[in-house]
């Protein structure tokens, strides 16, 4: 009589299929990974520029509501240097710079101190040049001389008000 010979371990499409949901599970977690980070990075720079808000309205209320101006050498890239960042330093305990590092060409906070803005001139606007989740919410300021314009994708500002 011949015995059958009991079969053990796993057939190579059962390894196949093993695989390939692995490679799937592999592909979607990535995916979303990258989806968090990009969500992360922006949730800070909201925050940055509302702390940066924050410190400009405390120096304006020292000033006779006066916010700092273009004149006076205020504008440029917050963090980085520019004018703004000596103001800000007697308000805030460091000044923030965007998550993407600084010296990055395609994100950062710039503050402009004599803008304008729906065709008002002369207000004071804080700007973060670039979001990675574009938030189209707000377009009062359509354009800002050689830095770009809000209307582009992933621009974000905020009209802080007049400036003298």
């Amino acid at each position: 009589m011949q015995w059958a010979r009991k079969q053990t371990g796993f057939t190579i499409v059962e390894l196949l299929i093993v695989i390939v949901v692995i490679a799937i599970l592999a592909a979607i977690t990535i995916v979303a990974y990258t989806g968090i980070q990009e969500r992360a990075r922006d949730s800070q720079r909201l925050s940055d520029i509302k702390a940066i808000e924050k410190a400009l309205r405390l120096y304006a209320a020292d000033n006779n509501d006066q916010f700092p101006t273009e004149s006076s050498g205020a504008n440029g890239n917050v963090g980085e240097g520019a004018g703004v960042d000596s103001i800000l330093a007697s308000y805030m305990g460091s000044i923030p710079h965007d998550p993407a590092g600084p010296g990055n060409g395609s994100y950062y906070y710039y503050y402009d101190g004599q803008h304008n803005c729906g065709g008002n001139p002369s207000k004071a606007v804080l700007f973060i040049r670039q979001l990675e989740v574009p938030q189209n919410d707000n377009t009062i300021c359509n354009s800002w001389g050689s830095e770009g314009g809000s209307n582009e994708a992933g621009a974000y500002h905020i009209v802080l008000g007049d400036a003298s």
